[in-house]
């Protein structure tokens, strides 16, 4: 069977997305760590540094993704409202962030699928439920939690901020003799723990909910492919 035109550029993007998931995945446990250990201590440090890295690598593979899987939609006879450049450019954005990103992929979403393709025998598959083409996709919730996150770890800075100063002004009086009081641990600073928690869990349910959206997707994406691609390999044996 000839490869259909669209089969090396889904592919591609196909490895893409499962580059992309797992650096999103990274970035989620990172972040859920950095929420979790004293940025004073090593370990918060070093974490801290990680995750930088981890989010500069996922922000470009996610980027990558989602241009080239607008671009698909052309390969695979579907329609979208946005440009790629658009689509990935909506992140960055002010205020126009705060809702077409989220637009962009239910666009994308909607656009990839595969279930109102002519079938191979003829007809539509409208009807088909085929698993792969009802992989999760909780897009509401991602956007949801892709607009807690900040708010949530901006809480925590600040209930740290002033729980660390409260603890050098209780103990100003040391510091002419004791220059380590500088040094307030986790414990010492007190009272976040609680927020901190809870913020590991929304940065790592982001995550977990970002690569369920991104799957979900690929998956239509690889379902509308093999349809056409089937479709065009029926089509001469259909001919008079």
């Amino acid at each position: 069977m000839t490869p259909h035109p669209a089969q090396a550029s889904v592919d591609g993007t196909r490895r893409l997305a499962k580059l992309a998931m797992i650096a999103m995945g990274a970035v989620g446990g990172l972040e859920a760590l950095v929420c979790l250990f004293n940025d004073l201590d090593a370990p918060g440090i070093l974490c801290q540094l990680l995750c930088y890295a981890a989010w500069i690598a996922a922000a470009v593979l996610y980027c990558r993704w989602l241009y080239r899987a607008y671009g698909d939609v052309a390969l695979l006879q579907g329609t979208v409202r946005f440009k790629p450049g658009e689509a990935v450019a909506s992140f960055f954005l002010p205020f126009v962030g705060l809702w077409r990103p989220y637009r962009v992929m239910v666009e994308l979403y909607e656009a990839s699928d595969p279930r109102g393709l002519p079938s191979p025998g003829g007809g539509l598959t409208a009807g088909d439920s085929a698993p792969v083409v009802e992989k999760a996709f909780p897009v509401r919730s991602w956007w949801a939690a892709w607009l807690l996150a900040p708010v949530a770890t901006g809480i925590l800075e600040n209930v740290s901020s002033l729980s660390t100063a409260i603890t050098l002004l209780s103990n100003v009086d040391k510091l002419t003799t004791d220059p380590t009081a500088l040094l307030v641990s986790q414990e010492s600073a007190g009272g976040d723990g609680l927020l901190r928690f809870f913020s590991a869990l929304i940065h790592m349910g982001l995550a977990a909910l970002a690569i369920l959206v991104v799957r979900g997707i690929a998956a239509r994406q690889g379902e509308r492919l093999r349809r056409l691609e089937m479709s065009a390999a029926a089509a001469p044996a259909l001919a008079p």
